[in-house]
């Protein structure tokens, strides 16, 4: 991971209130790397994390409830990049952006809070390399994870 875009992560994190969402269908190959990195952080990192799964406004009340100034949202996304590759986006950023096989609409979900509580989104994404159905990930993006995971135990536990 680039020492540049873990300055960039950990600047745009420091100081806020954040609650991290893994989304992600574990049945769907690479897909699942959101949902498999939230699992893999549980009671690992020092602040509230959510494993959505492919079902992530299930857990609208709760992403409200919390009160974060920020969600980190864990997921993959056409990024129209190498595989692997992991980029910090916006909401406002995904609109053209296939991401993950889940049918809501993140950019969407997050306009049902209301505006005086709604937190600032960013999605920590990675570039898939196959999204078939099955339960294996593909090496790049265990990589990917592992990368991910060393991040955030490194600025979160």
């Amino acid at each position: 991971m680039q020492p540049d875009f873990y300055e960039e992560f950990r600047q745009r994190v420091e100081g806020k209130r954040l609650l991290i969402l893994g989304v992600g269908n574990r049945s769907r190959s690479d897909d699942g790397l959101g949902s498999r990195l939230a699992e893999r952080l549980k009671g690992r990192i020092s602040v509230p994390l959510i494993d959505a799964g492919s079902v992530p406004e299930h857990f609208l009340r709760q992403v409200e409830t919390l009160q974060a100034d920020l969600v980190l949202v864990l997921d993959t996304a056409d990024l129209r990049a190498a595989p692997g590759d992991i980029a910090l986006l916006e909401l406002s950023q995904i609109g053209g952006l296939a991401i993950s096989t889940h049918t809501v609409n993140l950019p969407l979900l997050f306009k049902v809070i209301p505006i005086s509580r709604r937190p600032k989104v960013f999605v920590l994404a990675v570039q898939p390399e196959i999204t078939d159905a099955g339960t294996q990930m593909s090496l790049t993006a265990r990589n990917a994870m592992q990368g991910l995971e060393s991040l955030l135990l490194g600025i979160f536990s």
